[in-house]
């Protein structure tokens, strides 16, 4: 995943991996819910290009690509994610 700080004064590129996260013991702050705000907020910083999406999604496979998704993770494929749509 390749992002921008949010932070003013630390602009720079962040790229870190699944392996990263495990090797470097990296904490990840999540959350379930969000703050009217913020959903502005997220939404400008990715129109100004300073977050990108496109490392959030790998791939968009139909019902009958799971099987070879799943063998592709298991012999070491790094997805980060993979979305199933029934409809391809």
């Amino acid at each position: 995943m390749e992002t921008q700080s949010s932070s003013p004064e630390r602009q720079q590129l962040l790229s870190v991996t699944p392996l990263t996260w495990l090797s470097k013991e990296l904490t990840v702050d999540t959350s379930l819910a969000h703050l009217n705000h913020e959903f502005g907020v997220t939404i400008d910083l990715i129109a100004s290009g300073r977050l990108r999406t496109e490392p959030l999604h790998d791939l968009t496979i139909g019902l009958d690509g799971i099987t070879e998704a799943l063998a592709e993770l298991a012999g070491g494929r790094d997805y980060i994610k993979v979305l199933v749509d029934p409809r391809k």
